[in-house]
């Protein structure tokens, strides 16, 4: 079934790049949404039952090995492979809400193409295959952003990356005389400039996933539309970079200066994606900053767990989903305002689904600090919850000032937003779903939304918009131009 599933996601998704009338866009967008659901109830309908048909398809042939291109759906990679084929998934249907795009069925299909590449990538099993598909997802995100701005930087951050990467990967495979990634473990003992490899090729990671001193490129992604910049965040760059991260684990870890380099590296990126998100007044800049921090945690999580994609990180990813498409909806309730000292509060303009919001966040938000807190001390690592509690704290600190914001209502006011009743039911539909599962630790969610509530309902809000006043907090300079200061201009 799952070869099946891939061929007909590829021909939905080339589909809708055939160019109709713009009166048939709806209708092919809506036929693309319905088509890739009926794909993934299949294709999870066929993991639940184990039925893992693989494929190996044979590209080329040399004298050092046969280049495939494989694709073998297992537990393992099921953990990673289902839940992004649940996020492309929703962010096609969001996409037909709210009409992110003036050709939706264009947009939809990128988001499909990208899913094969990212499956493809998931389960590759040799350096051609793997570096394709890293090639193919940032082609797939330039073509997403479409701004030229936006795009500039993104262009040159991942081709500096990739040609970082493709190096790398074609000097060990010179030496250990192999195209598969399971024979990386020969080059620990026949490699050679063991430290200049690992480094670079963590380096390059850290650049692709938007880590600190290297989230410039993101930066710039504020500046195209909302969709557009949360789906390049959340399904594009960054998360090929942690994708690579767990595929190349056995390379990197060839120099002893790995493990010194990714704690490091966590750290100041949750750091900076905490202080970003407190300090920056533009609301698209505070969504890319507060995806860092969420990185950050991802990357700790790994640190502490093997580099291993378990369960509960699949369930972090779709949270960071959520309160990403619950900010964005907030955007657009408050007439696609980017400044948050000109939002209105929630009593002026929109209020019905503004506070529906408000509840949905505080609902994810308990949840959120739910799943932290077991994974935590599963890891035994308390630390990672301090730091998710700081976390949902500055979340709450935003939406206090948000909804708590003293402008009245302006007359240059655009007129009220449809509410969108389908969105809000599948955002409900997916936060009962987690608090069934989370059914016995009710006490401890409750708890947590309690907490989120308290902090909103304080002062610090107020206190923290005092920040947006100090113009060198507004400028990223420094940290975008760093890295070509360090590495594109030598």
């Amino acid at each position: 079934m799952e070869i099946n599933t891939m061929a007909y996601l590829l021909a939905t998704g080339l589909a809708g790049l055939i160019k109709f009338k713009m009166r048939y866009d709806r209708i092919l967008s809506w036929m693309i949404f319905f088509v890739v659901a009926f794909l993934f109830a299949d294709y999870v309908s066929a993991a639940l039952n184990n039925q893992n048909i693989a494929f190996s398809l044979l590209w080329n042939r040399t004298e050092i090995g046969d280049i495939r291109i494989d694709f073998q759906p297992a537990v393992p990679t099921n953990r990673i492979i289902i839940p992004l084929f649940f996020l492309s998934l929703l962010t096609i249907l969001n996409n037909n809400i709210f009409r992110y795009e003036e050709k939706r069925s264009t947009f939809d299909s990128l988001i499909v193409l990208n899913f094969i590449s990212l499956s493809l990538l998931i389960c590759s099993k040799n350096y051609i295959e793997l570096i394709t598909m890293v090639f193919v997802t940032d082609i797939i995100g330039y073509l997403i952003l479409k701004d030229v701005d936006s795009s500039r930087r993104y262009v040159i951050y991942n081709f500096f990356a990739d040609m970082c990467l493709f190096m790398i990967l074609a000097l060990v495979c010179g030496k250990i005389r192999s195209l598969e990634l399971t024979n990386l473990w020969e080059y620990h003992e026949i490699g050679r400039h063991k430290d200049f490899t690992g480094i670079l090729a963590t380096i390059a990671l850290f650049i692709k996933m938007g880590c600190f001193l290297f989230q410039g490129y993101l930066m710039d992604l504020s500046e195209a539309r909302f969709q557009r910049m949360s789906a390049v965040n959340l399904l594009f760059s960054p998360l090929s970079g942690i994708l690579l991260l767990l595929k190349l684990y056995n390379l990197l870890i060839v120099t002893p200066f790995f493990y010194p380099l990714i704690k490091i590296m966590t750290v100041l990126t949750f750091l900076s994606g905490i202080s970003g998100f407190i300090t920056q007044k533009y609301f698209r800049k505070k969504m890319v900053s507060l995806n860092m921090s969420f990185i950050g945690l991802v990357l700790g999580i790994f640190c502490q767990n093997g580099f291993v994609w378990q369960t509960y990180v699949s369930q972090l990813i779709v949270a960071v989903y959520l309160f990403n498409q619950f900010f964005f909806k907030i955007y657009l309730y408050q007439n696609r305002e980017d400044d948050i000292t000109r939002m209105l509060n929630g009593r002026e303009t929109n209020t019905l689904p503004l506070q529906a919001l408000f509840a949905e966040i505080t609902i994810l938000s308990g949840l959120f600090l739910t799943l932290m807190h077991q994974i935590s001390a599963e890891l035994s690592f308390p630390l990672l919850f301090i730091c998710s509690a700081i976390l949902i704290a500055t979340i709450s600190i935003v939406i206090s000032q948000i909804y708590k914001s003293s402008q009245s209502r302006r007359l240059d006011s655009l007129p009220q937003n449809p509410i969108r009743f389908l969105s809000f039911v599948v955002n409900i539909a997916i936060l009962a779903s987690g608090l069934y599962f989370y059914k016995e630790n009710a006490k401890e969610t409750a708890l947590f939304a309690s907490s989120f509530l308290i902090v909103a309902a304080t002062p610090l809000g107020k206190y923290a918009k005092n920040l947006y006043n100090i113009p060198k907090l507004q400028q990223y300079e420094l940290k975008r131009s760093l890295f070509w200061l360090v590495f594109v201009a030598p």
